[in-house]
């Protein structure tokens, strides 16, 4: 987890994406690889198996067929019943023949090789011995022909016809085994696909909520922070874990612009204390100020008071002059006229 969160986002989302594509390509190329196999299966089940069934399937209907025929004609010796199935036998022949071409053709494993062999002998052991008794029948023969019969030819008829059967048994025993492992190989890609496509849903599920859960939880960190900021809030301490992606920036950007808000704040706190000091140093000068002014004023009323006192003195003293001035004018007089006297 802190190894991605340091990824950047656009890193993140790359490898996210990647991550996705790559388990939808894995399950992709699964499902290829898986219905190629399921293709093949099925090839092999339809081209050789299926094919190869009813090849032996229309083998052992001719053989039957032949039997059949063969018995009838070496059991009645009529001739004209014998001119008359000779075309069809010869064909019934030829056909068989062609039919032990194409099965030799289609046959792979040493099992069915194996097989083919014994049948080869028995039909060649059957047909030795058809022959031995239609030719006795030809010369009239009757008697050795009934005994090659029921000696020879009817034993060899059945274990041919057993043989054939057995390699039919096979082909539909293996047409039924390319089945089962087709519908295995089905289930189980199917399986596959399902666990595959569980898988991816989770992993990228996961995944998503990894890369939400990193870009969103530091957002909203940054809005948290951002918001208590423009409420004047810088008590948070800033975290020395952050990311280097573009949040972890983010967010070492908001401590910065934090820090930086609470030292301009604390400036500002600072000159407001020594104005308010200030202030109060004036506000106390200017009440001395005041108080002094009083006083001056009371000691000037004083004074004031003072020199009106002084003024009247003064007044009092020179009308007192005034007095002794027209006293000695008048004693002068006085003495003047009692001089002349």
């Amino acid at each position: 987890m802190k190894v991605f969160s340091n990824w950047p986002i656009a890193r993140r989302l790359a490898a996210v994406l990647s991550i996705i594509l790559g388990m939808t390509l894995l399950c992709a190329a699964l499902s290829v690889v898986r219905l190629q196999e399921l293709g093949a299966q099925l090839q092999t089940m339809t081209e050789k198996n299926l094919r190869t069934e009813r090849t032996v399937s229309e083998w052992v209907a001719n053989t039957s067929a032949g039997i059949v025929r063969a018995t009838a004609i070496s059991r009645t010796g009529d001739p004209a019943l014998v001119d008359y199935f000779a075309l069809v036998t010869t064909r019934n022949i030829a056909a068989t023949s062609e039919l032990m071409k194409a099965i030799a053709a289609q046959l792979t494993s040493p099992e069915e090789k194996a097989l083919l062999d014994e049948v080869a002998q028995a039909r060649k052991t059957y047909l030795n011995s058809r022959d031995v008794v239609a030719k006795l029948r030809k010369a009239g023969d009757g008697d050795g022909a009934l005994k090659e019969f029921n000696e020879h030819f009817e034993p060899a008829a059945r274990a041919y016809l057993a043989r054939v059967r057995g390699l039919a048994d096979m082909q539909r025993n293996q047409y039924d085994a390319s089945a089962r492992n087709v519908e295995a190989l089905r289930v189980s890609t199917v399986r596959l696909l399902t666990a595959n496509t569980a898988i991816s849903l989770l992993l990228g599920a996961a995944l998503a909520t990894l890369l939400t859960r990193s870009i969103t939880v530091p957002l909203r960190a940054a809005v948290d922070a951002a918001e208590a900021i423009g409420r004047m809030d810088l008590s948070a301490r800033p975290c020395d874990d952050y990311g280097n992606d573009e949040t972890g920036k983010l967010m070492r950007a908001i401590d910065a612009m934090r820090r930086a808000l609470h030292d301009a704040l604390s400036q500002v706190r600072g000159t407001v204390e020594n104005i308010a000091t200030a202030s109060d140093e004036i506000a106390a000068g200017s009440q001395d100020l005041s108080d002094r002014t009083e006083q001056a004023a009371d000691s000037l009323q004083r004074t004031a008071g003072a020199m009106d006192e002084l003024t009247g003195a003064v007044r009092r003293s020179a009308e007192s002059a005034d007095q002794a001035n027209q006293l000695a004018g008048s004693a002068a007089a006085v003495g003047s006229a009692a001089a002349r006297w």
